[in-house]
């Protein structure tokens, strides 16, 4: 990352001119200030809270912590397995923080923070490729810190602001490149591409159609000019496709050798039937109508989820039985709006709307200019992702990259107001920003309940940040797990084993075992047990494994057999069930 933004520094000036910021006018002077602001409290949260959203429970932090014990990123055997098959650099990138703080997690949700950074840094100097001026680049950046999407993913374990600074940085390289060629251009494309791709799958949505543009331009344009611009085309072209190749080669190739297959489980219940148009069509109006919610009852029920039903009508489906709903998943637009997995995106969302209908009849003049291309283009991908990938409540984090190209086309609208205008529009976005920043579920900065005019109460929550204990921070997300979790971990310290198999489902909280474990400063060793998926075939990478308690969330079994060896449950905390060896059972706990 330093090094692709330090080449970024150095071939443009990072964003602005420090000496000059004197010169700039009281409105830019302010969105600067606010945005510095936001982003030191963003900062603050992101410290202060562990990791606590349910994918970072689950695989995330747990991968991490199977990793650092391992002294190896080989796969192992895991009873979740997506711990072994989803994209990894971003949970690497955790793990140098972890191993560098002997364990701590205090940095786990900076490194998001820090790719939000990035990524602020990355939109600007898009925002000034495409032809945009000064006010509009700082826009672009006070348009991406005030996204409730970007807000409460940027103190978040997620994996989505990693692979959105990726995709910047690969985009706005490509947008050099096709710009001005060079190879330093190409080779920054290339590297920000792999990191993309070995991040996240869902980049290539973005960063494979602006490939394409820098393929067509090359052939439509710089094949025509002289035989050494022609041979540095072919070489750049070569680099940045040789990447896409490579990244998304390496890892297919070692799932299919640990797993058998290249591919995730059940990854092909996540594409959409391309062959049936209207289906196309119901899952476009399910992504975008998502974004079009407030959690506000009169609003969701009477205008967005009756039109998004009615156009549903037209079509002969509903939004219930729609083929594009992910399998087991059904729309429900009356939600809890601050939860970082099923944000919307609303006053965003509406304003692009009207913006890109605005774009389409007085800005026609624009269409073949090169930021009109990359309008174009963003649109394009946007739709590429909606069409493909069938619908599911959680797909809002796959649009953060989107919304984040978006930008520049929004903050070209802002700045196009006249002061009292864009100074009203402003503070629209601040207003709207608070109650993200501030009663997000997952980390609420204020406890208690949420502003009158939301009629549900939150499904998660508890007290605020500033007042809870650090442990009790993991269960926002889950708190019927606190007690019983609490109460199993000290069966555990109590029993003297060291040397921990865990059997869990594919959903599992796991984390809270290696964080909790990892606070009392003894040295364990845990392992998943009884596995019967496909990596059940691994090898432990720190050889013969024989546990002296076996730890499972499955309160139906009165014993476990594992290795020959009979398992007696010896306590119950409702999730959680604890077995020792029967030889052991005279001693007990």
């Amino acid at each position: 990352m330093a090094l692709t933004l330090n080449v970024m520094a150095r071939k443009r000036r990072l964003v602005w001119d420090l000496p000059g910021i004197f010169s700039f006018s009281t409105v830019e002077k302010s969105l600067l200030v606010f945005i510095v602001l936001e982003a030191g409290i963003l900062a603050v949260i992101a410290f202060i809270v562990p990791p606590n959203t349910w994918d970072a429970m689950t695989y995330h932090m747990s991968r991490v912590a199977h990793w650092i014990q391992n002294s190896s990123v080989v796969f192992y055997p895991t009873n979740i397995d997506r711990q072994l098959f989803i994209n990894p650099f971003a949970e690497y990138w955790i793990a140098h923080f972890q191993i560098l703080l002997k364990g701590s997690d205090y940095f786990a949700n900076t490194i998001q923070w820090l790719s939000m950074v990035g990524s602020l840094v990355g939109i600007s100097l898009i925002t000034k490729e495409i032809g945009l001026g000064r006010l509009a680049q700082i826009l672009s950046v006070f348009l991406v810190i005030t996204l409730p999407n970007a807000i409460v993913e940027s103190n978040s374990t997620q994996t989505d602001f990693v692979a959105t600074l990726w995709t910047v940085i690969g985009v706005y390289f490509i947008l050099r490149s096709i710009n001005h060629g060079q190879t330093k251009n190409a080779l920054a494309a290339a590297v920000a591409v792999f990191l993309a791709f070995y991040t996240k799958g869902s980049t290539l949505f973005i960063l494979v159609p602006f490939i394409v543009w820098m393929v067509i331009d090359g052939l439509t344009v710089k094949i025509k000019q002289s035989s050494r611009i022609r041979r540095q085309f072919l070489w750049h072209i070569g680099l940045v496709v040789l990447a896409a190749v490579l990244s998304n080669g390496i890892f297919m190739a070692k799932n299919n050798f640990f797993m058998g297959s290249p591919f995730s489980p059940g990854e092909k219940a996540h594409i959409v039937n391309i062959a049936n148009p209207k289906e196309i069509i119901s899952n476009n109006l399910l992504h975008y109508g998502m974004h079009l919610r407030l959690g506000i009852d009169p609003i969701d029920d009477v205008v967005t989820a009756a039109a998004v039903e009615k156009l549903h009508n037209l079509m002969g489906y509903t939004t219930q039985n729609s083929p594009a709903n992910f399998p087991g998943l059904k729309l429900n637009y009356v939600d809890f709006p601050f939860y970082e997995d099923e944000i919307p995106n609303f006053i965003f969302s509406l304003i692009l709307m009207f913006g890109f209908i605005w774009f389409l009849i007085f800005r026609k003049r624009e269409w073949g200019t090169f930021k009109g291309k990359f309008f174009w283009m963003t649109f394009l991908c946007f739709f590429i992702l909606n069409s493909l990938v069938k619908w599911s409540p959680f797909d809002g984090r796959y649009h953060l990259a989107f919304f984040i190209l978006f930008a520049p086309f929004l903050a070209e609208i802002f700045a196009a107001r006249k002061k009292g205008g864009l100074i009203a529009l402003c503070v629209l976005f601040v207003v709207l920003t608070i109650p993200f920043i501030f009663f997000n579920s997952s980390k609420p900065f204020v406890g208690g309940n949420l502003p009158i005019f939301y009629k549900k109460e939150p499904k998660y929550g508890g007290p605020s940040i500033l007042k809870a204990e650090r442990q009790y921070k993991y269960f926002y997300n889950h708190p019927a797990v606190g007690l019983p979790f609490i109460l199993a971990m000290k069966g555990i310290m109590s029993s003297g084993c060291r040397e921990i198999g865990i059997r869990t489902g594919g959903d599992t909280w796991e984390y809270l075992l290696w964080a909790s474990l990892q606070q009392s400063g003894e040295r364990f060793r845990i392992e998943h047990v009884l596995v019967t998926n496909s990596s059940k075939a691994l090898q432990y990478p720190l050889g013969e494994f024989s546990p002296c308690m076996i730890v499972t969330d499955n309160p139906e079994d009165d014993y476990l057999i594992y290795l020959g060896k009979f398992y007696v449950m010896v306590a119950n905390y409702g999730e959680f069930n604890l077995y020792i060896p029967a030889d052991r059972l005279k001693g007990g706990l």
